[in-house]
């Protein structure tokens, strides 16, 4: 009996499905076609070297009978790395909408039934589907989801026996890909063009910018490339030989890595422009992502003087108020704005006249263009500064302005974008009326307590830019301990007031936090504080500390390896220190809830040993001076050391040092080396360092192999060496290593 058990269990594995028959698997089903009898189901014989009958194969969907697969007119014989696509029985081959989408190499059949199941597939639920043989074995099985919108259907990811949901996805393919590779399979050559944008709007006579990202989203490396742009004359979005403009080859891109490339032209006409890019590259197995399209106006060019400028721009203004745009004149002379008129860029853009009566604006009088009447009873003392303009509604994330004169003439016009400063009821302001008005640098968000400053003066106008190491990074609190936030605490180490209105700190995951978005002076030698929430005040007692800004942030994003970067209000770096959690303290057990300090203010900051772990009790010195601070001193002689003695014990008092030195030689390789007192080697400082005449490194008593040198007298050994001009130069001197004594 158990041997009639065992062959019978022998006689179902083999019978069940002949290894042959299950290289047939189902690939792709449009449940959900766009319209009519437009379903179709894909099937792909993975054998490599055989093809395979699918006469009286069938489908069987749901719990209806199965559907006997018959020819179409081209047989039944399926190739070995081919495709069939099944369609209904009275699908009409000839006019149907697939006629021109399945490729020739593809094998067309039918179902014996006008459609799969009883009434077609279900679109609304998920259902079930089998391939069985013409001796009734199984096949495949898949059950399909349906969270698929119309036109698109369910495509196997990776041609393998794996029925899973994993290996399962929506088409990105409208209509589908019946008989040839699914859009969800890795392609091995794929660039595609991921953006393309121009600058909307150009006087003739200037280029056009265009910024193309380009992306392979191939597995291999891609072949090298050319970048065709054409003008769609006829805007019908297809390249034409004749429009062809511009033409750039590029190298090879590496997969999954991707390249912006910057192009401009002087080749387009008066009045908006349509263009279209196109890469050509062989192979590439997805053309369809190969082109893309962008569109800018183009104005005509004039000679006219700038005398009326664009000066604030309030595109995003606070709930139930109005937009509005102030106007400037800059000449000497009295303007006439009768029959001038205002316009926006994008979208739907709408010219409108400011004015068809006389209106005169007076030497640096501004005038404000306003969309409603509302601002008139907001801001009464402007009455009669306001105009009701019906310019198009401005867009928020970018637009663009245009000021005409009576002539129809363009005298001023700006593309903005909300990178450019973007926050819900504050103007954007011009910082210069000289600097060119679609210069990003020259314009930034008020810093008026009242958030604009319509009809006056703006607040940014002139301000200067900050300079390198005007504010510096001071300490940071990156890794709080429960019940506390982070912090960074910056130090003014000018010999003046420093206005920090509109700065900003960012990290290289372009997480950006304002420092104040009003005007904000901190005196020389004044700590500043950027901290996430109150329980940085409250754990450090700072209520009475006037110069801080609470973000009320869940944190600043800060982790153990983090770039910040210090930008004044034009986004010029001012301090940046690349820190990292292997800059504490290695005698800590856990520096969670410490701080890391600087220790001296005045070296580099991105030096890790200008850094180390906060020794006092709090964890942070939040506002005031840091617990391992170390004076630099004694600058005069060629070299010298201070504190010296010193005691690294990391007790917070005097655990570094710094040598100072001073060169005869304007520019050197430095070397400096540490031996103790009898003569070896214990410490490389640096080693052909590039040096001008002066400088600091700071020493922490420890040796090349990280431990703390033991208490005594050791050499300082300083060689600089100008290669170019062979100048060498040797300094020496001495420093004690002091412990305290148990």
């Amino acid at each position: 009996m158990g041997k009639c058990l065992l062959m019978f269990f022998l006689y179902i594995i083999v019978t069940y499905a002949s290894p042959l028959d299950t290289c047939i698997i189902f690939t792709e089903i449009m449940f959900y076609a766009p319209s009519g009898n437009n379903e179709f189901i894909e099937l792909y014989n993975r054998s490599e070297t055989r093809s395979i009958d699918l006469f009286r194969f069938k489908i069987k969907y749901y719990t209806s009978k199965p559907d006997t697969i018959i020819s179409a007119g081209y047989g039944t014989l399926l190739p070995p790395q081919s495709y069939a696509v099944i369609f209904e029985g009275d699908y009409d081959l000839a006019s149907g909408m697939y006629k021109n989408i399945v490729p020739p190499s593809a094998l067309i059949l039918r179902i014996s039934d006008n459609a799969f199941g009883s009434n077609g597939m279900a679109n609304t639920a998920n259902r079930p589907l089998w391939l069985i043989n013409a001796a009734d074995d199984t096949l495949d099985y898949y059950t399909y989801s349906a969270n698929n919108n119309s036109g698109y259907s369910d495509e196997k990811k990776n041609m393998s026996k794996d029925t899973s949901s994993v290996n399962w996805g929506n088409s990105t393919r409208h209509n589908g890909t019946p008989g040839f590779k699914n859009s969800l399979v890795p392609k091995l050559y794929d660039l595609q063009i991921s953006s393309f944008k121009s600058t909307p709007f150009v006087i003739s006579g200037e280029k056009v910018e265009m910024t193309f990202k380009i992306k392979n989203i191939g597995t291999n490396m891609s072949s090298p490339y050319t970048i065709k742009i054409f003008n769609d004359i006829n805007k019908d979005s297809i390249p034409q030989p004749g429009g062809l403009i511009l033409s750039q080859a590029a190298s090879s891109i590496q997969s999954k890595d991707s390249v912006e490339i910057l192009l401009n032209t002087d080749k387009y006409n008066i009045g908006w422009n349509y263009f279209i890019a196109f890469i050509e590259t062989t192979p590439d197995e997805d053309m369809s992502n190969n082109i893309a399209y962008t569109n800018f106006n183009a104005g005509v060019s004039n000679s006219i003087t700038r005398d009326l400028i664009i000066n604030e721009i309030m595109y995003d203004p606070a709930v139930g108020e109005p937009e509005w745009i102030e106007l400037k004149n800059i000449s000497s002379q009295t303007i006439n704005l009768k029959n001038w008129s205002l316009s926006d860029l994008l979208t739907t853009p709408t010219k409108a006249a400011i004015t068809n009566q006389d209106y005169f604006l007076a030497p640096n009088e501004f005038t404000i263009a306003a969309r409603d009447t509302l601002f008139c009873l907001l801001h009464p003392e402007l009455s009669s500064k306001t105009k009701i303009v019906k310019y198009g509604i401005l867009g928020n994330t970018e637009d663009g302005i245009i000021i005409y004169n009576y002539r129809d003439e363009i005298i001023d016009s700006v593309i903005y974008n909300s990178s450019w400063g973007h926050k819900k009821g504050y103007s954007l302001e011009r910082i210069s009326p000289d600097k060119s008005s679609n210069d990003s640098s020259n314009w930034t968000l008020s810093l008026c307590s009242e958030k604009s400053t319509p009809g006056k003066e703006n607040s940014v106008v002139d301000i200067p830019d900050g300079k390198r190491n005007d504010l510096v990074i001071n300490e940071i609190m990156y890794d709080p301990a429960a019940g506390n936030n982070e912090f960074v605490e910056f130090l003014n180490i000018k010999k003046d007031v420093l206005n920090i209105g509109g700065w900003s700190i960012e990290d290289q995951h372009k997480n950006k936090y304002k420092l104040s978005d009003s005007n904000f002076v901190i005196p020389p030698g004044s700590y500043f504080l950027l901290v996430s929430d109150s329980s940085v005040i409250r754990n450090y007692d700072l209520f009475n500390f006037n110069y801080k800004m609470v973000l009320n942030e869940s944190s600043l994003g800060l982790t153990a390896d983090e770039l910040i970067l210090l930008k004044d209000l034009r986004g010029n770096v001012i301090d940046s220190v690349y820190y990292s959690d292997k800059w504490h303290n290695k005698n800590f057990i856990s520096t969670k809830g410490r701080s890391l300090e600087r220790i001296n203010p005045f070296l580099n900051s991105n030096d890790r040993y200008n850094w180390n772990t906060c020794v006092d009790p709090k964890g942070a010195t939040p506002g005031a001076k840091n617990s391992i601070y170390v004076i630099n001193t004694k600058t005069n002689s060629s070299i010298s050391v201070n504190p010296n003695p010193f005691s690294p014990d990391n007790d917070g008092f005097e655990d570094c040092t710094i040598i100072n030195y001073s060169l005869k030689i304007p520019l050197s390789q430095v070397n400096i080396k540490i031996y103790d007192s009898r003569g070896r080697l214990v410490r490389i400082l640096s080693n052909n360092m590039a040096s001008g005449p002066t400088g600091s490194v700071i020493f922490n008593g420890l040796g090349n192999d990280g431990l703390a040198l033991r208490m005594g007298i050791y050499i300082i050994f300083l060689e600089a060496l100008n290669s170019i001009t062979g100048q060498n130069e040797i300094l020496k001197t001495t420093v004690v290593v002091a412990r305290k004594l148990h």
